[in-house]
């Protein structure tokens, strides 16, 4: 039987352990190969295998300070500086809520028996951990929520702590949560400093979101990579995390990820936020006349089919249901399906330069041109010429436009809108059936349950195509 010592650790137990032995920056290429000096490998590449590793323990264990450089999760978190100001209550009554005040500044599952608090002059802050259970109303009943306070009403009163002022966290020691407190008071707060700062940890989340490969970045990754990232880490210290991302108009978080503020919400998300009187749904946006009146140019192509567009011209205060039915008509699509839209807002591109997109839900638009998108007008979607808006007919058979803005101009004397202004030259092809009888007429349906391959398409004029009436025929588009 194998010896403990002589049984070779997995990749998370050698990263923990090597990092654990490490407290300053190192390059990923250095860190890879100790990983595989302690772990050996028989993959095929066990560089790559290895780089993948530390890709998964971000967060968990180091964080990346540029893609060549790693640090130690808990030397990202040291020095970190962060501020709060207290309500009034909480003030008089001297005590905050220290769980959220420190969510994710601690190791996660942290014990906060065994926090401590010192002063400027490294004296240990007396003060008491009390949690306190409270009822709260949900969608499934009542349920109790306890939170954890922080009693230390005798080193407020000596700080003669106002509600106005300010109090100042800094990390000394992150895996043992220790932390330095101070007393800001309201009159020496630099407020242009503050929103200097506030601003610079915003666009640094921002960066990352725009450069995530989806469309989400969480929480436990993002912040130690922040900070670690962060100029003059010692320097002025900016709001705590959730109220530099809540007063961004560009994001938002539900306390686990950051997000697009304009991320349509789930089903659940908006049950609860009903329930709660919350919703992050925004109020509908008021347009002048001019706006609606505005025509806007739309050239619409099949995403599969690109050589199969329509032009199609609707005002800014047509509604997406509009949209909807002009588009089913000139691709001739059944009505009886639902059309939805999304919002293609470009994003940071790739290490090519193409263009990526996120894609804002709109909504959808059902057959009787009802639905959550039915209202919302084109003027509202506050597009520029060159934007592009997916649009997606019936979602089973998921048939996907894009549709590029190409102008948006003054309407045109008695023209009624919406309408189709042009559209591809079509490039008509034979009835396979007739070309066999030595005669020539236009294909118009094609039969996908004859057509055995993309080089043997069954494409049928109307009259042959009665013949295969109990087939799954269908009409062609040029």
């Amino acid at each position: 039987m194998p010896r403990p010592q002589d049984i070779a650790p997995t990749y998370d137990q050698a990263i923990e352990k090597i990092m654990r032995d490490e407290s300053g920056p190192m390059s990923a290429q250095e860190l890879a190969e100790k990983i595989l000096a302690a772990r050996p490998s028989n993959a095929k590449d066990p560089m790559k295998t290895a780089r993948n590793k530390l890709r998964e323990a971000i967060g968990r264990e180091l964080v990346f300070l540029d893609p060549d450089t790693v640090l130690p999760l808990r030397s990202a978190w040291q020095g970190t500086r962060f501020r709060l100001q207290l309500e009034r209550e909480e003030v008089n009554e001297g005590f905050f809520d220290v769980a959220n005040a420190l969510s994710y500044y601690l190791p996660k599952g942290f014990n906060l028996a065994k926090l401590r608090f010192v002063d400027v002059d490294g004296q240990a802050i007396e003060f008491q951990i009390k949690p306190v259970t409270k009822k709260v109303k949900g969608i499934f009943g009542d349920s109790e929520l306890t939170a954890y306070y922080a009693y230390l009403p005798i080193w407020l009163r000596k700080q003669k702590f106002s509600h106005k002022d300010y109090l100042l966290f800094t990390i000394l020691d992150w895996e043992n949560g220790v932390l330095k407190l101070e007393h800001e008071p309201y009159g020496q707060r630099n407020e242009k400093l503050l929103g200097n700062r506030n601003r610079l940890l915003a666009d640094m989340l921002y960066e990352m979101l725009e450069n995530a490969t989806g469309e989400r970045i969480y929480i436990h990754d993002s912040l130690p990579t922040m900070y670690a990232r962060l100029p003059e880490k010692d320097g002025y210290p900016p709001d705590h995390w959730m109220v530099i991302v809540v007063n961004d108009e560009r994001m938002d978080t539900d306390g686990w990820a950051i997000f697009y503020r304009d991320e349509k919400e789930s089903m659940l998300e908006m049950i609860m936020g009903e329930t709660g009187g919350n919703t992050r749904r925004p109020p509908k946006k008021t347009i002048s006349k001019e706006q609606k009146k505005k025509v806007y140019r739309f050239k619409a192509a099949l995403k599969h089919h690109p050589k199969i567009w329509r032009m199609v011209e609707i005002q800014g205060e047509h509604t997406l249901s509009d949209l909807n039915t002009i588009l089913v008509s000139v691709f001739e699509h059944d009505f009886d399906h639902l059309g939805g839209f999304w919002k293609l807002v470009p994003r940071k591109g790739t290490k090519r330069g193409a263009a990526r997109y996120r894609e804002v839900d709109l909504g959808s638009v059902d057959p009787f041109g009802e639905g959550d998108a039915a209202d919302i007008t084109i003027a509202e979607l506050e597009l520029s010429v060159g934007d592009k808006v997916k649009y997606v007919f019936d979602f089973g058979d998921w048939i996907e436009h894009v549709l590029t803005l190409e102008a948006i101009e003054p309407p045109q004397p008695d023209a009624e809108y919406p309408r189709e202004a042009t559209r591809n030259a079509p490039k008509y092809t034979d009835c396979v059936e007739c070309q066999r009888k030595g005669k020539k007429n236009t294909a118009v349906f094609i039969c996908l349950s004859c057509t055995k391959s993309p080089d043997d398409e069954r494409l049928l004029c109307e009259k042959c195509a009665e013949k295969h009436e109990d087939h799954y025929v269908e009409k062609i588009l040029y």
